[in-house]
């Protein structure tokens, strides 16, 4: 069994989900008929995803993922608000 590390930032969340679910980037970007660099960009956390790419991708990889994302989202920022404190 693999052991897959806990993903802290928003980015990590979704590929290691994409691994989770033996997705490559590629199939991910067709079934939601978006650019496959779209989502390499999400992935290398170029760029965030807007609500409607969100969505999408939530529809496609599961409510456990937008939970993730959403709390490695959240804690993200927290840790970027604490260090300009």
């Amino acid at each position: 069994m693999k052991t897959i590390e806990y993903p802290t930032q928003p980015h990590d969340v979704l590929r290691v989900h994409l691994k989770l679910v033996n997705m490559r980037q590629r199939e991910l970007a067709e079934k939601m008929h978006v650019h496959p660099t779209t989502i390499n960009k999400i992935v290398l956390g170029e760029r965030q995803p807007s609500i409607t790419t969100f969505a999408q991708i939530s529809d496609i990889l599961g409510p456990v993922f937008a939970l993730e994302y959403l709390h490695a989202y959240n804690g993200h920022r927290l840790d970027a608000r604490s260090a300009q404190l």
